[in-house]
């Protein structure tokens, strides 16, 4: 799909646009970035069963598509696949840590949309820093509520996970070399910060970009391949293999690049600046009084504050005030809304859908199967969504 902005026309389209044309004023989006391909993921329960709240079944032929087939359905927010006879349960509430019962697979959605590619090339696997715990550890139903857990924490600096009994232990630091503890998960934060909501967009999970290198280089994480290319000249995309955590630079733009499992690509022309995706969510002088987490924190911008609210536990909206930096983090928004001169609103549910796939002042050009007026680059997506056959706009 593309959406020009001048008008709010959405143009949705019967072919993946690639990596589009320049054209100052719209903004695209190829809808397989929106449905990437899921083959595992550490948010998958093994032998784990989230009981009743259901809202559908189907035979599905794997995990994978069963997560697709949730993130696809309206108020889907957890779901369980039965190995035996491929079953996929759809459930209509998240289904926490579940129960044990062999033979069944388990994911709630939450934590499938907030563990990127890169945030989850962070994870450090079977490795654990024993001592620099903040405190006694605390249970959390999967990794992704120990890392939110870690950073709303003042003073958590790495977290290690434990699936098997849902144990979360926040550090002040990562001390030494580690050590080889099996099931053990660790993510220093100061991997998961450097890669922001936009970046992590324009990652391709198990995609090559093959020839055109420049160099290659060992490094620690996915987000430190980032760097290395944002800091060479000359870098116009990057490959990184997990199995061995090589980092290759490229000195031309990958493209679509070729199907290859275990690596993670990116190109830079990707990479958008974060206001620009968040404008397109933000309610000028709209506030939703009441529903705040807790008293006010202060941000230096509305990107701080928007980061804030995505790294904290429960929080579905924010509204930022300019005046007095003013970030109040909310539950959700909840009824019309007021007017309030200088309040700055935004939906988490926007924010992440729009960050992850939208290239910026980028066309693709004919295949149109049709077009239609719309509020915002948000409402074009789900009408692609909602169109047989789109395959981008």
């Amino acid at each position: 799909m593309t959406y020009k902005t001048s008008d709010k026309t959405c143009y949705l389209k019967n072919k993946d646009g690639g990596d589009g044309s320049k054209l100052s004023g719209l903004l695209s989006a190829n809808m397989k970035c929106a449905n990437p391909p899921i083959k595992s993921s550490v948010c998958i329960m093994a032998d784990v069963d989230f009981y009743g709240n259901d809202i559908s079944s189907k035979a599905v032929k794997d995990i994978g598509e069963c997560v697709k087939l949730c993130k696809s359905t309206s108020g889907c927010k957890a779901m369980t696949y039965q190995t035996s006879n491929k079953k996929c349960y759809l459930k209509n509430k998240d289904g926490g840590k579940g129960s044990k019962l062999s033979g069944l697979l388990s994911a709630n959605m939450e934590c499938v949309n907030f563990m990127s590619p890169a945030i989850s090339s962070c994870i450090s696997a079977d490795i654990d820093y024993p001592g620099n715990d903040l405190f006694s550890p605390k249970t959390a139903k999967d990794i992704a509520e120990c890392l939110k857990l870690c950073k709303s924490t003042l003073g958590c600096k790495a977290m290690t996970y434990f699936s098997s009994d849902k144990k979360c232990f926040l550090k002040n630091s990562n001390g030494g070399d580690g050590s080889k503890v099996s099931g053990a998960q660790n993510i220093n934060m100061e991997c998961v910060n450097s890669v922001s909501p936009v970046i992590s967009g324009c990652i391709k999970a198990d995609v090559d970009f093959p020839e055109n290198d420049i160099s290659n280089k060992k490094v620690k994480n996915f987000a430190e391949c980032y760097k290395l290319c944002k800091s060479t000249s000359g870098c116009m995309a990057m490959t990184y293999r997990t199995s061995d955590k090589t980092c290759f630079l490229k000195n031309k733009n990958g493209g679509n690049g070729l199907k290859l499992s275990g690596v993670l690509s990116l190109n830079m022309k990707c990479v958008i600046p974060m206001p620009l995706a968040i404008s397109i969510c933000v309610k000028a002088d709209v506030d939703f009084p009441g529903n705040d987490l807790f008293s006010p924190k202060t941000a230096k911008d509305i990107d701080e504050c928007i980061r804030l609210c995505k790294f904290t536990l429960g929080c579905n909206a924010m509204t930022y005030y300019s005046s007095d930096k003013k970030c109040f983090l909310k539950n959700g928004n909840h009824g019309n809304g007021s007017k309030v001169s200088g309040a700055q609103n935004a939906n988490m549910n926007c924010v992440n859908s729009v960050s992850n796939c939208i290239m910026a002042d980028t066309d693709f050009y004919g295949n149109d199967l049709s077009s239609k007026t719309v509020k915002n680059i948000e409402e074009c997506a789900k009408h692609c969504k909602s169109t047989s056959e789109c395959k981008a706009m």
